[in-house]
């Protein structure tokens, strides 16, 4: 059996990673033209962003179930797939942070639903879902190959779990705050690793799903469809380690060193995305470009 468990490590890194999060969203709803740009998109009722495969038009109807997982507050995607309508969900583990900033810069944007990725199947019922979408998000959670097969619990047979993700993010970003994982193609499979560990996901869902999966330019695009429910198991019962992990969440948040650290933490990254929030963007690419090259 494949060990995909959560380690404190992770826990600690993701933790690490909430401020930068939410100081980015925070910075990027105060500016009114990014407000102007995610309201506009939201009503033009654009098809999903990303390019999917075809679906047979007859299934497409609003009770097309989709969840965007690891959402943010981009809303990339808009509840529609070749004009129809469908039954999407934003799905983010920060939802409670994301709403609280839609409501405190006055934009009604569609709620986002609190969900973790590695335990999805908690969250929504089993073989209900026909898309599940997970677009530079996968990189960012506690255990990656979990989060793919929680997906594929969800799944109906014949849904399809998509997947756009920065090539090796983790290696990119040197490992810090949420950059826990990479995602890549090696030997022609799809494959999630860092500097401990490695999954093959090909040789791990060959007996329930089909994986189709391409880099492109610097991102990794895949496709895996579900064929059936034999689905690799866990290793521990997901209800016992995530009140391990909420238990061990709050001695962190007991510990008034831990909390003045993260507080210290929120308040550099507000400061760090005001100043950024200044700096045009064509700069801001360009050094990202020589940081990353």
């Amino acid at each position: 059996m494949t060990d995909y468990s959560i380690g404190h490590k992770q826990i600690d890194g993701w933790i690490g990673g909430v401020s930068y999060e939410v100081a980015f969203w925070s910075s990027y709803l105060a500016q009114e033209q990014h407000r102007t740009q995610i309201l506009s998109h939201l009503s033009s009722k654009e098809d999903i962003a990303q390019p999917l495969g075809s679906f047979d038009p007859a299934v497409l109807n609003e009770d097309f179930k989709v969840l965007d997982v690891g959402c943010g507050m981009a809303y990339h995607n808009c509840p529609y797939i070749d004009g129809h309508k469908i039954d999407l969900h934003y799905v983010d583990p920060l939802a409670f942070f994301y709403n609280d900033i839609a409501a405190s810069k006055g934009v009604d944007l569609p709620k986002i639903e609190f969900a973790m990725v590695e335990y999805l199947s908690s969250f929504y019922e089993k073989g209900s879902v026909s898309l599940v979408l997970i677009q530079n998000a996968l990189d960012h959670c506690f255990q990656p190959v979990r989060g793919i097969i929680e997906s594929i619990k969800l799944l109906k047979t014949g849904g399809t779990l998509y997947l756009f993700h920065h090539k090796n993010e983790a290696e990119h970003e040197n490992y810090i705050g949420f950059h826990q994982f990479n995602i890549d193609m090696k030997d022609g499979t799809l494959t999630i690793w860092n500097r401990e560990s490695s999954y093959n996901i090909n040789e791990l869902l060959a007996g329930c799903a089909r994986i189709e999966a391409e880099e492109i330019n610097d991102h990794i695009r895949a496709r895996i469809i579900k064929d059936n429910d034999d689905i690799p198991a866990t290793q521990t019962d997901d209800v016992n380690v995530l009140a391990e992990q909420i238990m061990y969440c709050i001695s962190h948040l007991m510990d008034p060193g831990y909390t003045r650290k993260i507080q210290q933490a929120a308040r550099h990254q507000n400061m760090l995305h005001k100043v950024a929030s200044l700096v045009p963007s064509g700069l801001k690419e360009k050094y990202k470009a020589m940081k990353h090259g």
